[in-house]
């Protein structure tokens, strides 16, 4: 027998008795710090609890968001933990336009590619392939330039342009992975890139290679690289 608080939801039997604001408010906190736990049944309790899966919390270290703003969702990314994230997803959390470009620096193949399977907007995977290229060398993760160029066959094929106050700025990945001295990333690239103009695009690559950023032997690795390519017939 059902009491006046009680609801029968089809094919979910019996929905939970959602408490006071204050027990709300616990179950608030309870599902961040489950989330950033990554206790599944912790997770499943708060919500039944009646806490909020896209709530927003206050806090002092950044998250996708920006600083002082973070989901159930960013907890559960933060702390490294892709199944709760999985299931906060499957229960609505939203994802953040943000959420490839943040996984792509922190060099997490694996939350990049749940987002992307599950509905991450695909138009922001170039932005996220130009972060995976510019992060420092001891964040490099080749299986993020691969995961980018599977999801999204075009992500390399044109450059992106990007607005700035002065003029619009240009940022070619073919260009940025070889000013980066980046070889392995850069053949990928290469590899994904569709259409004509490549040759063009290896020429100004070559320039960037002047450049003084990273080592002798990345430097070199990456001009060795751009020859062979330049040189092949399947350029055009």
């Amino acid at each position: 027998m059902l009491d006046a608080n009680s609801k029968t939801i089809r094919g979910q039997g019996v929905a939970p008795k959602i408490g006071s604001a204050r027990e709300r408010a616990l179950a608030q906190k309870a599902l961040y710090a489950a989330a950033r736990a990554g206790d599944i049944g912790a997770i499943r309790a708060a919500l039944a609890g009646g806490a909020n899966v896209n709530q927003l919390e206050g806090c002092a270290s950044p998250g996708p968001r920006g600083r002082g703003q973070k989901s159930a969702l960013d907890c559960a990314f933060a702390a490294g933990h892709v199944v709760a994230a999985s299931y906060l997803i499957d229960q609505g959390a939203t994802l953040d336009e943000s959420l490839l470009e943040v996984a792509a620096s922190l060099g997490r193949a694996d939350f990049l590619r749940l987002f992307v399977d599950r509905g991450a907007p695909r138009h922001r995977s170039k932005q996220a392939l130009l972060v995976a290229l510019t992060v420092s060398p001891e964040l490099r993760r080749l299986e993020i330039v691969q995961a980018l160029v599977e999801v999204d066959s075009g992500v390399a094929t044109l450059p992106l342009v990007i607005r700035t106050r002065s003029a619009p700025e240009t940022l070619d990945p073919v260009v940025v992975a070889a000013a980066y001295v980046w070889p392995e990333a850069l053949r990928l690239i290469v590899d994904a890139t569709l259409g004509s103009g490549l040759r063009a695009r290896l020429n100004r690559a070559f320039l960037e290679t002047s450049q003084t950023r990273g080592t002798v032997e990345a430097r070199n690795a990456t001009r060795a690289l751009l020859v062979e390519l330049l040189l092949s017939d399947e350029i055009s």
